[in-house]
């Protein structure tokens, strides 16, 4: 324990204005010690004392996690296949150790638009991440980890170990020692429905109540008005696209402008097209600032009266699920949702003296099919 903004800092490890860290696996993980940060502590105060012991037994975690990891000594742990998982478990972790219930690490909050920049596995090697990245990734996704297992104050589910002793297992593949299991492969052996959960999780990630005691996480204003893309529904047809990797997201709103003069009776088809049983798309009704669930499509759904949106200045909120899971997680799939609306009028055959229904016909006279930019998961950020 020393104070960061003092000399030693620059000798022992400290890192800038952190609470504390790790220390190197340079000289082998048997000897990984953790630094405190005293700066912090000076005050006395009750919560700085609360965050210090929250920040080491958060670091405690890490020291742990590097004997799971099978790999040599003198490696970098910000390079592990396990990395993103790593800080995510860390950070999940911080609820058992805190004393308020309500506790939520702010790492977490701040980077709770992690699932629309990318899948899940994530490695510095992928792309243009680079190791701060994953860990930003990982903060995010510790948002998962208590969907899937939550924890509260001196409580934390053995699930979460039960991940992260997996990363133990080792691959006779190559001619040095890594783990036969990626992070994301390790939680869907852990949580067998890991796609069906990521649903549920994207649900629960719109309408805010991932913290039931923290209902402005993460932030109506946050989802409301960052949107990565806003639609205007002003022709006949318009196509909603994502592409991304397994467990990933985009999010849209689409708006219904009363310019439309759509009539009573107008109908609005959705088709969805992606991986086999691998896309969901999550659509709310958002009026004003009041938003509720309408409709999960997983293949086509029709909308009898949609005029009923346009008359009462009402968006769709739509989120583009991708809970596609195959090794290794990381291959790009499309998502694409296809709105079209048009009339159904009933007309009455007299040679078949009967009253027939179903007739789709255009609200305007000419069909424009819009071809607007794709939305990558892999870039989509709300700020």
């Amino acid at each position: 324990m020393f104070p960061y903004s003092s000399w030693w800092s620059l000798l022992i490890g400290g890192k800038g204005a952190a609470n504390g860290n790790q220390e190197t696996e340079f000289w082998s993980k048997d000897n990984i010690g953790l630094c405190i940060n005293l700066d912090l502590i000076a005050s006395g105060s009750a919560s700085a004392l609360e965050e210090t012991r929250i920040t080491a037994g958060h670091e405690l975690l890490h020291i742990m996690q590097s004997q799971y990891d099978p790999r040599e000594d003198f490696v970098t742990f910000r390079y592990s296949r396990w990395y993103w998982m790593d800080e995510a478990s860390a950070v999940w972790f911080e609820r058992a150790l805190a004393t308020d219930p309500n506790y939520i690490s702010g790492l977490m909050k701040d980077q709770l638009d992690y699932l629309l920049k990318g899948g899940l596995e994530q490695t510095a090697t992928l792309g243009a991440f680079g190791t701060d990245a994953v860990k930003d990734h990982g903060y995010g996704a510790a948002s998962f980890l208590e969907h899937l297992a939550p924890a509260s104050p001196g409580i934390a589910s053995t699930k979460i170990g039960d991940v992260l002793r997996l990363m133990a297992v080792e691959s006779n593949i190559g001619v040095t020692k890594s783990s036969l299991y990626s992070a994301t492969e390790a939680l869907g052996s852990v949580f067998p429905d890991l796609p069906q959960q990521w649903v549920a999780y994207s649900k629960k990630w719109v309408e805010r109540t991932l913290y039931p005691a923290q209902p402005d996480v993460p932030g109506f204003t946050q989802v409301v008005n960052a949107w990565p893309a806003s639609v205007t529904f002003d022709a006949d047809s318009r196509v909603l696209r994502s592409t991304g990797a397994d467990l990933s997201a985009a999010l849209y709103k689409v708006s219904f402008p009363a310019g439309l003069n759509w009539k009573d009776g107008t109908k609005l088809k959705f088709e969805l097209a992606g991986p086999s049983g691998g896309a969901v798309a999550l659509l709310w009704e958002l009026t004003g600032t009041t938003l509720a669930f309408y409709k999960s499509i997983d293949t086509t759904y029709e909308e009898p009266n949609a005029e009923k949106w346009m008359k009462a200045g009402t968006s769709l909120v739509v989120m583009l699920v991708n809970k596609h899971f195959a090794q290794p997680y990381t291959s790009l799939n499309e998502i694409k949702l296809t709105l079209t609306a048009g009339l159904v009028y009933g007309f009455t055959c007299f040679s078949f003296g009967g009253y027939l229904e179903g007739l789709l016909i255009p609200v305007t006279e000419t069909q424009v099919q819009l071809n607007p930019p794709i939305v990558s998961a892999n870039t989509t950020q709300i700020s």
